[in-house]
């Protein structure tokens, strides 16, 4: 095994692997800061924590491409560390909001039922 591969061997040139992974990063980062502005509030639960673990496992499949890169394939630095980066951030990015969105749910499922219980055990016009 050797961490030094040439680059005549490598699944795609460093200019490439810049580009895409760079834009790939900046997209992400838009989508993520648009999901944690809007998804507590707008995003239902089932739906919210779907798209979360549908993240974790693209995130998980990054890394694992990336060891695949790094320990299997002998590709050099610009092949697999974009993807292990990739994979090793968004899971760990991933598996915080995950934890803290299920807080952000049952808070707002606790609000509701607080709200409903103080509209059905108001007194009614005229039973005071």
């Amino acid at each position: 095994m050797t961490l030094f591969a040439t680059a005549v061997d490598a699944w795609f040139t460093s200019q490439t692997s810049g580009l895409v992974f760079g834009l790939s990063g900046a997209l992400l980062g838009t989508l993520g800061g648009v999901f944690g502005i809007v998804g507590i509030r707008r995003i239902p639960r089932t739906v919210g924590m779907k798209i979360l673990i549908g993240l974790f496992v693209l995130s998980g499949c990054s890394a694992t491409v990336g060891l695949f890169a790094l320990l299997g394939a002998n590709q050099p630095y610009h092949v697999w560390y974009p993807f292990l980066m990739f994979g090793a951030v968004g899971m760990f990015v991933i598996g915080i909001c995950g934890i803290a969105w299920k807080r952000a749910y049952r808070q707002l499922e606790q609000r509701q039922l607080d709200s409903k219980l103080l509209r059905d055990e108001w007194p009614k016009e005229g039973q005071c």
